[in-house]
């Protein structure tokens, strides 16, 4: 089988079916149908029907793997490339919100390395360079690290009287109250490392928190 625009198999998966394969032509060799050894390696009864006429013709050396079916069109020296242009994030080429998508990333590769890409070709592209897509953390624009550095040391963590010694309130709202997330969908990120969408947070004085 041909999988089209890089969508194929990864080393390790190929070494995996393979080793599938000729367990398959263990079975064969046994006396197994191509029905029993389908129920056996839990694969369908087609692929096992393959594997047996495959095996019947040449034997175990039939079952062993050719290596990928064709060249990736985007090879590990330009996916680097292709990934550090990502890591950038989506404003910087170009786009008002940060959330990558196969679209989008497609669009930078045509831009990048003159190639066209189907969107199925860039979801396969991405997923067999550990990459997936994700539900993204929500950070403050406004978020100062200093700030929560110095809360976690000698705020409510250290003391617990933060909100008394200020004289500020702690409100806890029962169901529905307003909420600084944006509405963002998922964004595609290397697993691993959950992309993070900045929104804006100092629209209004106080915040409520649901419990």
């Amino acid at each position: 089988m041909r999988y089209a625009q890089d969508g194929g198999l990864t080393a390790v998966q190929r070494a995996k079916r393979q080793q599938i394969r000729l367990r398959a032509a263990e079975l064969f060799a046994r006396g197994y149908t191509d029905e029993q050894a389908a129920r056996e390696l839990r694969v369908t009864r087609t692929s096992a029907n393959r594997w047996c006429r495959a095996w019947t013709r040449g034997g175990g050396a039939a079952l062993a793997s050719r290596g990928p079916a064709s060249l990736p069109r985007l090879g590990e020296a330009r996916f680097a490339r292709l990934e550090a242009a990502l890591t950038q994030g989506p404003v910087a080429h170009g786009w008002d919100d940060q959330r990558w998508t196969p679209a989008r990333i497609r669009r930078v590769i045509g831009r990048m390395f003159h190639l066209t890409y189907s969107l199925p070709g860039v979801w396969k592209l991405l997923r067999r360079h550990g990459w997936s897509c994700q539900v993204p953390a929500r950070r403050v624009v406004e978020r100062d690290e200093e700030a929560i550095a110095a809360w976690k040391t000698q705020g409510v963590a250290d003391r617990g009287t933060t909100a008394a010694d200020l004289g500020a309130w702690v409100c806890f709202e029962d169901g529905c109250g307003r909420t600084m997330r944006s509405p963002m969908a998922r964004a595609w990120g290397r697993r691993g490392a959950t992309p993070v969408v900045r929104a804006p947070g100092r629209r209004e004085s106080r915040a409520s928190v649901a419990a």
